[in-house]
């Protein structure tokens, strides 16, 4: 479904998500990423009350505004090995 909704949104045939992403949003609703929001956290709560680092924002609708396309993040457990090495 996100990547039929990327693809109709404005600009949207030149996008592409891959494996390496996750698609976030809830249809119809207006609650969205939004352009100069790239790098920001996606963060979920386990079920032990934690939070976990999900996904960082690549990129959203350019009028924020998840009725017209979903968020993509870049999806963090297929890059935890580099970031791991970069800063560890």
């Amino acid at each position: 479904m996100c990547e039929r909704k990327v693809k109709k949104s404005p600009e949207g045939a030149n996008l592409i998500i891959t494996p390496e992403m996750v698609c976030g949003g809830e249809e119809g609703s207006l609650k969205s990423g939004c352009q100069g929001d790239s790098g920001g956290p996606w963060v979920c709560r386990r079920r032990d009350g934690s939070w976990v680092l999900e996904g960082a924002i690549s990129w959203a609708s350019p009028r924020c505004d998840a009725r017209e396309r979903f968020t993509v993040f870049a999806r963090i457990s297929q890059f935890r090995g580099w970031i791991d090495r970069l800063i560890g």
